[in-house]
């Protein structure tokens, strides 16, 4: 069974302490988290990218990718979610 990947955008923890309706989006994998993106970080971008240009930009990290293991994780997680919405349609 592949795994359930959920990425949703709720108000962040954070908002309370600053007086700013802050967002963040969480990106899950059965029930795990695998990254939290606040507002304005700049992976956030990733979000919208396709699968084969997500595939192309863990291509082009290479062996950075190596000393990043959660950037490796969340780009994977997001390749097969891309993967798996791009099937559903």
């Amino acid at each position: 069974m592949s795994p359930k990947i959920q990425i949703r955008t709720q108000r962040s923890n954070l908002a309370d302490k600053t007086n700013h309706d802050l967002r963040e989006t969480v990106v899950l994998r059965d029930g795990q988290i695998v990254a939290v993106l606040p507002e304005g970080d700049p992976l956030c971008y990733a979000l919208r990218l396709s699968a084969q240009e997500l595939e192309y930009l863990r291509a082009g990290m290479g062996p950075n990718l190596q000393k990043r293991p959660a950037l490796k994780t969340l780009l994977e997680t997001l390749i097969e979610y891309k993967r798996s919405d791009y099937d559903r349609r």
